[in-house]
């Protein structure tokens, strides 16, 4: 198993400038949000606007990633700040930066220390000058892990921001070869499905690179790839909660089984579904979503127990867990049991797990013997 790196790349900062210009109507009294406008009038209630008849390069803006500074300027006064790129970000007529830590498409930054009620009156009284030159400049501060974007041969690249980042990418990686992971920077990673456990995507995984799997995969291949993991074979659970972690179909899972296991943990329930595993085995490795301000998927490793601490700091709703594999020697019978119950094909888990030593005739055989003795559910 390769151990996912905790500390990130310094990058290589990215710098774009928006452009709009002054108008009369310009308050500048919103405490939660700025935002420029393609429009070219606006009325008094509009108090978050601080420029109108925007103009700005959407790949510029689409390529940023991660912590940014922010300025503000006009008539020789400025106004700075700090906040974090919206992964979600979708080229609009409009660009919104909020106080709040998420946002809807329009919204380019989020956890902004800067709103349109920070503003001094000298450069809100430029602002309202109707033709004044307004600017935005907006640039990557700090460090930032390698995005591994992960598609299939012949693909053009996917739409939306997604595209943008293929299509603008640093690095061009097809089949096995290896790709320069420093600087933080994006690389298209060309691979086949069937050799989606390239070596040298662990090896981008070990540099703590966030992965985004753009030919339809779920998050479960992601958490998987940035865990330094294969992508299969593997026990996908989805969402478990507090009241589904009690469920025997849930609750047998939520422990080390002889594929890795992947769930989506509410913050709010983590006591209630890692909880248990912390206190059996506190040292089984378990990786852990990081932070989720940023494109992709990326994973830190760390034991039972420090998924627990890890899993109640995550920024967001729920946070991607993925439970290694446990040593060789464990139930085989009883993972491929547990996938079985989770939706996935017998005939599949028996496939995918032959190698590993488990037959048709034993995943069968257990199978039947479950069903004859669990009780009616209905």
């Amino acid at each position: 198993m390769v151990i996912a790196a905790q500390s990130t790349v310094a990058g290589v900062a990215r710098r774009t400038v928006l452009r709009a210009s002054g108008h009369t109507h310009i308050r500048g009294t919103h405490g939660q949000t700025l935002e420029l406008t393609t429009e070219s009038a606006i009325s008094p209630r509009a108090t978050c606007v601080l420029g109108v008849d925007l103009s700005f390069d959407p790949v510029a803006a689409a390529l940023l990633r991660g912590p940014v500074r922010l300025e503000v300027s006009a008539a020789g006064r400025s106004a700075c700040g700090t906040a974090v790129i919206n992964p979600g970000h979708e080229v609009r007529d409009r660009v919104v930066v909020r106080r709040a830590p998420a946002g809807g498409p329009e919204t380019l930054a989020v956890s902004s220390t800067l709103t349109a009620a920070d503003l001094d009156r000298e450069l809100l009284s430029a602002l309202a000058e109707p033709g004044t030159p307004v600017t935005l400049t907006v640039t990557e501060d700090g460090s930032r892990r390698p995005l591994v974007l992960v598609g299939a041969p012949g693909m053009s690249g996917p739409a939306g921001r997604l595209g943008l980042l293929w299509r603008h990418a640093d690095t061009v990686v097809r089949g096995p070869a290896r790709a320069a992971l420093g600087g933080g920077g994006t690389v298209v990673a060309v691979i086949s499905e069937s050799t989606v456990d390239v070596p040298w995507l662990a090896e981008a995984a070990s540099h703590g690179a966030r992965f985004a799997i753009v030919t339809g995969a779920g998050p479960a291949a992601e958490a998987l790839l940035a865990g330094g993991l294969p992508a299969s074979p593997a026990l996908w659970l989805g969402r478990v909660d507090r009241r589904a972690a009690r469920d025997p179909r849930f609750a047998d899972p939520v422990r080390p089984a002889a594929v890795p296991t992947v769930l989506a943990v509410p913050v709010s329930d983590v006591d209630g579904v890692l909880g248990p595993l912390a206190a059996a085995d506190p040292e089984h490795p378990v990786a852990v979503q990081a932070d989720p301000y940023d494109v992709g998927t990326a994973m830190d490793w760390t034991t039972a127990a420090g998924a627990v601490r890890a899993v109640r700091a995550h920024p967001g709703a729920d946070a991607l867990v993925v439970l290694a594999a446990q040593p060789p020697g464990g139930d085989l019978a009883a993972a491929g049991r547990a996938l079985v119950a989770a939706g996935v094909p017998a005939r599949t888990v028996s496939d995918a797990l032959a190698p590993l030593g488990l037959d048709r005739r034993t995943l069968y055989g257990g199978l039947r013997e479950r069903r004859s003795g669990a009780p009616d559910r209905r």
